[in-house]
């Protein structure tokens, strides 16, 4: 004779199987998110390594452009005086 599997046990087996399934997907699916994350946290560095860059830059062609300008206006001061 030949003895028949018991469901219930059938279906905790099938249960096993989705839950393994559910689990192996969203291990895949977290490790995508992951190296996003990464890729995403690089690529603000490399921004905020160009904004300081850019922002430097500007500071230092703002400042001799200020000091060129106080050059200027003190020669121009000094002219006037000089004519009077």
């Amino acid at each position: 004779t030949t003895q028949i599997e018991d469901p219930r046990k059938q279906w905790r087996g099938e249960q096993e199987k989705m839950l393994k399934d559910y689990l192996s997907v969203a291990q895949d699916a977290l490790r995508t998110q992951k190296e996003l994350y990464h890729v995403k946290e690089q690529r603000l560095a490399l921004a905020l390594d160009e904004y300081m860059r850019l922002n430097d830059a500007y500071k230092e062609k703002s400042s001799s452009r200020t000091s060129c300008e106080y050059s200027v206006a003190i020669q121009t001061l000094e002219w006037r005086l000089n004519c009077r």
